[in-house]
Parts: C-alpha cells; structure tokens; sequence
C-alpha cells in the first residue's frame, strides 16, 4: 500500500512538471493532455483562463506574490510563488503544505502533514530547464524511493522512466516525424498480466494534414484489451469544426460513441459547443466581455445531458447550467459562480496577491 501512494505521488509530481514545461502546446477534445503530450494541434477547448497551474513565466510577467483559492467561501488551497514566478510554499485545505527551494541544479519540495515532515520530492533539471529526474520517498522510510528519469534527443523527450527501488515500473517511448509526435507507447512491468498478452498499457498513433493539424488519435489501451479513436476536421482557417469519438471498443465493454462541433463568432473565438452522444446531448454558448475574455458560458439540455468538458453527465431531464466569470482590474480571472437551473451550485475565488 505504501508503494503505490508513493508511486502515485511521484505520478502527480510528474504530470504537474511535465504539463507546465509544454503548457503553450494545444491539446483537443475527449483525450485527456496527460496522456497525450506535445501533439501539435490548432484548437485549445479550455476555456477557462485559470490562473492555476500556469508557467513559471506566467507569474513573474504578472508580478504574482500569492493566490489563494476559496470553494464556497471556505479555504481549499493556496499557492506562494517567488519572482522568478516558480512556486515556494503551497498550502492545502487539510493541513498538508510543501514549501520549495532551489539548489543549484535541483528543486527539492517537502511536503508535510499537520507540520510533521512526510515526503521529499527532487527535481533534478538541466542549465535550460529540461527535467531530468524526479525522485520521491518518504521522510520517515528514506529507503524506499520512486525515481522517473526523462530522456531527450533535439530537444524533444524521447523516453521516460519510472523505477521504484531501483526496479522499472513503468516506460513510455515518443517518436516523432518532422517535429510533430506521430507515436507513444507506455509499458506496464509492475503489474501481473495474463499469459500472451502485452505489457503495453498504451499505443497511441497521432496523424496530421499538410497544415500539421491533427486530424486522428487512434489507441490500443488497457494492454491490447480496449481501443478508443479520435477523427477531427477543421476550417480553411485551421479552426476546428467537428470531432468524432469511438471509445472502449472492446469485448465486453460498453462503447461511448459521440460528436462534438464548434462554431465561431466575431474575430474567430469559439462561440458554440454542440455535442451528442447516444440518446443525450448538450449546447454550449460562450459569451465574451469588453476585455475579450470569456464571460459567461452557458449549458443547456433538453433531454438528458452529455458534455466532455463540463460535469452535467449524470444529470437527467431539461437543465440550464451556467458559469459567470469575474476578473480583476489585470484581467485576471478572480471568480466563477456555477449555477444549475438558476440555483447556486458552487463559487470559486482566487484572491491574488501582486508584487
């Protein structure tokens, strides 16, 4: 049991560094950006601007200090960040905290449980910031240890890692064509499979048009056992327009089949959201303010909803859900208040402290 939480720590310290040195890069529809890295495509579905988990260079153009994040009025999380816009102390509803520094070419974060020591995280990085390792262990049982380690060929990752205790768990491999990422596969040697069957947890091809638009993600996941596919089409001004998505092909499994399409308005921004999947479906409208941020967006069902990118999926019947989006004087997103049929579901501030 605690082999897997550490592992899993070290998991989500990966995912964290790994998402925040490629953030500029877009990632579209169903396929979750952790999963599917560095895929060059024109079209960026997120359509809140958080001022979470954005790049160090983010933070030091805006002068950032601090951000503390309320959900309904009661402290969830906060963040420190120095000048040079990398994070120096987060704090969490629960107690736990972890406060960074920096030692030459390392960035170790401990983290603690109601002020008592209880995990080390080191990031061993290069003179122009490319991850090399990740280690992770316990305060209290220093032996045991996940390290990943991240290998690069032309400035592009090529393979990543993961041992615990000096014993492979886990690799992925990415290889690319004239810069674009054609293919990654990620091998599983922890857990026991069955007799014949692949120790490969995913296979993902990655296919582009002459304008190096993605037009398909084709993979094989759950070692050889599901298949999910992805077909994309888009404007004459490289804007996406439609996605189709096969998921859970396989034996025994459930597929999810559905469509999403995406209007424009005035100066190009997504305006409309239009998705149907099986008997269920939902409409998306967008609506931006004078400072050409997104100012509403607003969810509407008729008859049982589906969305990928907003949590209605499990609600039955006729709903209106709507989230109204505030911003400070910098144009930093400072609210967002979700309601659901005219009633408050939840509220979202982010208190942000400048230099």
């Amino acid at each position: 049991m605690g082999k897997n939480i550490l592992i899993w720590f070290c998991i989500v310290f990966f995912v964290q560094s790994y998402a925040q040195k490629y953030s500029d890069k877009d990632f579209i529809g169903y396929v979750n950006y952790t999963n599917i890295p560095l895929v060059n495509v024109r079209f960026n579905p997120l359509l809140f601007d958080h001022v979470l988990d954005r790049e160090p260079e983010w933070y030091s153009k805006n002068k950032i200090k601090k951000i503390t994040y309320l959900m309904d009025g009661q402290f969830y999380q906060s963040f420190q960040y120095s000048r040079d816009g990398n994070v120096v102390e987060s704090n969490y509803e629960k107690g736990s905290k972890y406060l960074t520094s920096k030692n030459k070419d390392e960035i170790i974060t401990i983290g603690y449980n109601n002020d008592k020591e209880n995990t080390i995280v080191s990031k061993k990085m290069t003179p122009d910031g490319k991850l090399l390792r990740i280690k992770s262990q316990y305060a209290t049982t220093k032996n045991d240890s996940t390290i990943n380690k991240f290998y690069y060929e032309n400035n592009r990752i090529v393979k990543k890692e993961q041992y615990f205790n000096n014993k492979i768990q886990r690799k992925s491999e990415f290889k690319y064509d004239k810069n674009l990422l054609v293919n990654m596969i990620n091998m599983d040697y922890a857990i026991q499979v069955q007799p014949n069957q692949t120790r490969e947890s995913d296979n993902i091809i990655y296919k582009y048009d002459s304008q190096n638009n993605c037009i398909s993600i084709e993979g094989v996941r759950y070692f050889g056992v599901l298949k999910d596919r992805h077909f994309y089409k888009y404007s004459s001004k490289n804007k996406l327009l439609r996605e189709d998505y096969i998921l859970n092909e396989g034996k025994g499994s459930e597929i999810n089949e559905g469509s999403i399409e995406y209007a424009y308005a005035e100066k190009d921004r997504l305006s409309k959201i239009s998705e149907s999947n099986k008997s269920k479906a939902s409409v998306t409208q967008i609506i931006y303010g004078d400072n050409n941020k997104v100012k509403s967006i607003i969810i509407n069902c008729d008859n049982g909803c589906y969305s990928t990118y907003f949590p209605i999926n499990f609600y039955p019947g006729k709903i209106t859900c709507v989230y109204d989006i505030k911003y400070d004087d910098k144009n930093n997103m400072i609210e967002i208040n979700n309601t659901l049929n005219g009633q408050l579901k939840n509220k979202s501030e982010y208190i942000i402290e400048y230099y």
